[in-house]
């Protein structure tokens, strides 16, 4: 693969976006910066703000894709601002519903589904900053995160999202493992070496982990799905 882009050195790419960074940083690893593309189109991940941050430090302008496997295409993101997505509405219906707790969830409706046609479902996807169109659609949003990515932690129901938020202000190295110690959940944040100069910041932002330990290294093994996906949260209980 990075052969195959050194040699063509395509000007725009497709991928989620754990991917494509670590395509990036070989390609500077290896000093052909030539060869890194003017242009990310990326989806099936969710786009962090140390992402934008890499790429934007290569010069590599940002597009993010917002789709699901049902409705393949909903929106696009804003030039300049890849996490205000911007909502195709041709051939969807889409809408925002609020929950109990005040949380804006994404609905939409595919018209063009043949096989299961207008059907309205929940994505999911909890949405802020929403603006609307005159005939109620959606217009623009932004994602905060998975409705269903809650995890106990000692105890408490804590957000997979929230915790990948704090540390990836820092890196986009990291690893957060769960796991038993002494009969009780315990937490190992794992970072990337340049990150501790921050370390009291960091455990002042992570204080509602009540036992854990940062741990900082040189090299960092970010695990990952079949799809390329980052996991960046570990559950390694028994």
């Amino acid at each position: 693969m990075l052969e195959a882009i050194i040699k063509v050195k395509p000007n725009v790419w497709l991928s989620v976006p754990s991917y494509a960074i670590a395509l990036a940083n070989l390609l500077v690893e290896k000093k052909a910066t030539k060869s890194l593309p003017k242009k990310v189109i990326l989806a099936g991940e969710r786009l962090l703000d140390s992402h934008i941050e890499t790429f934007e430090k290569y010069g590599i302008e940002v597009i993010n894709h917002f789709g699901l496997t049902e409705c393949p295409a909903i929106g696009v993101s804003k030039k300049g601002n890849p996490k205000a997505l911007e909502i195709i509405n041709v051939g969807i219906h889409t809408e925002s519903m609020v929950d109990e707790k005040g949380d804006h969830y994404f609905v939409v409706t595919d018209l063009h589904n043949f096989a299961t046609p207008v059907i309205r479902y929940k994505t999911g996807d909890i949405i802020e900053k929403i603006q609307k169109n005159k005939n109620g659609t959606l217009a623009e949003f932004s994602i905060v995160g998975r409705g269903d990515d809650l995890i106990k932690i000692q105890g408490v129901l804590l957000s997979r999202s929230k915790i990948i938020e704090i540390l990836s202000n820092f890196t986009d190295r990291f690893v957060v493992n769960i796991l038993t110690k002494e009969g009780r959940d315990f937490v190992e944040i794992v970072l990337h070496k340049t990150c501790e100069k921050h370390k009291t910041v960091i455990e002042e932002q992570v204080a509602f982990l009540k036992k854990r330990e940062l741990i900082f290294q040189e090299e960092i093994t970010i695990p990952t799905t079949t799809s390329f996906k980052n996991k960046y949260i570990v559950d390694l209980r028994q």
